[in-house]
């Protein structure tokens, strides 16, 4: 019932509402006042230690950005690529095409570090190869989303000659 309607999409533009009616039409909401009911969520700081940086996923299950093949169209980067602040680059003494082992407590992995589009503090690198670096079994108490897209990771720079994965 959810996708009811996406059977009468045939030209382009055409469009349905994913679950039925839109929320709040008319202004009124299923609450017991009718008025939508908003609450302020401050997410907590997790603390990275000095020398660590906060790691994140790059485009995983989401369908239509998902890449298949070795090199990402998109950005041009290929799979083994970890992306850095060009501030967070320089710091550690690193330069773009760098060889680096990521450290986690979960396990390691060997990469190119490149300097991309970055809040300070994170590292960026593509999923699935960022799985050896994330803990399992680890979730939001609130909604019980698995944490797939959040480690703490330690660099290693490595010989210009390293292999990477």
């Amino acid at each position: 019932p959810f996708y009811r309607g996406i059977e009468q999409l045939t030209l382009p533009g055409d469009q349905f509402q994913w679950g039925g009616e839109q929320l709040g039409s008319g202004g009124l909401f299923p609450t017991g006042n009718r008025k939508a009911s908003f609450a302020l969520i401050v997410p907590p700081q997790k603390e990275v230690p000095p020398g660590y940086f906060r790691l994140s996923t790059r485009r995983g299950k989401q369908f239509n950005s998902m890449t298949f093949s070795d090199t990402d169209p998109l950005v041009n980067g290929k799979r083994e690529t970890i992306i850095f602040s060009p501030q967070d680059l320089r710091e550690t003494g690193l330069t773009s095409g760098d060889p680096v082992r990521l450290h986690s407590a979960t396990g390691e992995f060997v990469g190119i570090a490149v300097a991309g589009e970055v809040v300070r503090g994170t590292i960026i690198m593509y999923w699935p190869e960022a799985n050896v670096l994330i803990p399992r079994g680890v979730s939001d108490p609130l909604c019980g989303i698995p944490a797939y897209r959040d480690a703490v990771v330690q660099i290693e720079k490595l010989p210009k000659s390293q292999p990477v994965s």
